[in-house]
């Protein structure tokens, strides 16, 4: 093909994919923008010897872990650990070379799960990763790709999270075919990948975040696309009975470009990863950082009552 006419489809697709990401919830989207504080913890992560990307992220018990692809392929995708302070604690390789979009931990089996290859995930022990260095997984590759889709052709796993009880996993895809699986933990701490419920969903999600206040649960979904576009958080209240999210009401929240993988902890701090600061991407957009880092805790009551 043309490289011009390739460039000008490309744009064109984007142009589309971003009004997807901007109008998701028809009856009503209240925008709002993430006043950052200056003084907020930026953490610069040491990658570009072996160009790594970050992904994902979650709180481990007393430990953040992150996990990293590597961009070539050529090398183990890791698991950087990190003390509650983001202080460097050590960095784990994986037995694979898969994309790792996605990161969460089982507070009650201590499994963390993380995406895996071609609509794979895996599940790991997290004691492992505190005392070796190459990882293992304690459930290895299991095929949930059933009815996930992907905007560049394959049934990719693109996030994953946990929460109460269940997994949360989903695809990477525009909103008029993007899913959320929901899986029940069972009792040996692993998922049946033949049972689920099926939510339809937003598009373009790259991470999914649960917390609860007041008596009522909400999600935090991260979604982005490209270099030259703005990343959004909707917020909107979660109630396990509604299988359809596309027209719920929703709270879109501004955030830097190529925005990955959130986590909002009990404490009301988010997590946010951008890949922005990878060798792939910096020199064609100015980084955020590597991880963002943010106390909500005097904002989401004002966030909640806009809903």
């Amino acid at each position: 093909m043309n490289m011009k006419k390739f460039k000008k489809k490309l744009t064109l697709l984007s142009l589309v994919l971003m009004t997807t990401l901007s109008s998701s919830g028809s009856k009503g989207v209240i925008n709002e923008r993430l006043p950052f504080d200056k003084n907020q913890i930026r953490n610069e992560i040491d990658i570009e010897k072996d160009s790594y990307v970050i992904q994902g992220i979650c709180v481990v018990d007393d430990y953040i872990f992150v996990s990293l692809y590597n961009d070539s392929i050529s090398k183990s995708s890791k698991v950087f650990i990190y003390d509650l302070d983001m202080n460097f604690i050590k960095e784990c390789s994986l037995n694979n070379n898969s994309h790792v979009g996605g990161i969460a931990y089982d507070d009650i089996n201590q499994i963390v799960w993380i995406t895996d290859i071609k609509g794979t995930v895996s599940g790991y022990n997290k004691d492992e990763f505190i005392v070796n260095d190459h990882i293992n997984p304690k459930y290895y590759r299991l095929d949930v790709s059933n009815g996930l889709t992907n905007i560049y052709g394959n049934n990719s796993v693109a996030y994953i999270t946990y929460y109460d009880g269940y997994l949360f996993l989903g695809d990477y895809a525009l909103e008029t075919f993007s899913t959320l699986k929901k899986f029940k933990i069972q009792d040996n701490g692993s998922i049946n990948p033949d049972d689920y419920e099926k939510i339809y969903f937003y598009g373009l999600v790259q991470g999914l975040s649960f917390f609860e206040h007041d008596g009522s649960t909400y999600m935090l979904v991260s979604s982005s696309i490209g270099t030259n576009f703005k990343s959004n958080i909707k917020l909107v209240k979660y109630d396990p009975n509604i299988k359809d999210y596309r027209n719920e009401k929703c709270l879109n929240i501004e955030m830097p470009n190529m925005l990955e993988q959130i986590y909002m902890d009990k404490s009301n701090i988010l997590y946010s990863t951008f890949e922005s600061n990878a060798d792939k991407y910096k020199k064609s957009i100015k980084h955020s950082g590597d991880i963002i880092i943010e106390d909500l805790d005097e904002k989401i009551d004002d966030y909640i009552h806009k809903l």
